[in-house]
């Protein structure tokens, strides 16, 4: 003989799998550690015929992106509502005189590729934090979080 239980605020199951916490089935806290240097999105170019495109390296870079969130979440569905988004990206500690992309590009493209995967929408992130950081191995460290 089976009960029913009504779901209220203090009767919601939670889960913890892997980095993510989840409340009746719904994430409600990801940690997740992306193993790629972080990419500096850059802005659009003018193509010669007219119009704008983007190049080619940065698609690439957001297309890894996802596949790295998409492989981590492990097909959690994408978080609704407002959210808070704290990342680190550590670039690897530098070794020449290279350019190396700054915060607001490195945003550009986290948020990007990151949409329909962590959130909806990237107009739910009501709050946020980012710092940039060096390490011997390149990587982006993030954690997203429910505010309702």
């Amino acid at each position: 003989m089976s009960a029913f239980l009504p779901t209220t605020a203090a009767s919601k199951l939670e889960e913890r799998i892997d980095g993510a916490v989840l409340v009746d089935g719904l994430p409600v806290r990801l940690v997740l550690s992306v193993p790629m240097a972080p990419y500096a999105w850059p802005r659009p170019h003018a193509a010669k015929r007219g119009g704008i495109y983007m190049p080619k390296a940065a698609k690439e870079a957001k297309k890894e992106l996802q596949t790295h969130l998409i492989r981590l979440t492990a097909g959690l569905p994408p978080m609704e509502g407002p959210v808070r988004f704290d990342y680190t990206f550590f670039r690897a500690i530098k070794r020449d005189n290279r350019k190396n992309g700054d915060g607001d590009n490195y945003e550009k493209w986290l948020w990007d590729s990151a949409i329909g995967i962590l959130f909806v929408d990237d107009r739910q992130i009501t709050k946020w934090s980012g710092e940039i950081d060096e390490a011997e191995v390149a990587r982006v460290d993030l954690t997203l979080e429910s505010r309702r």
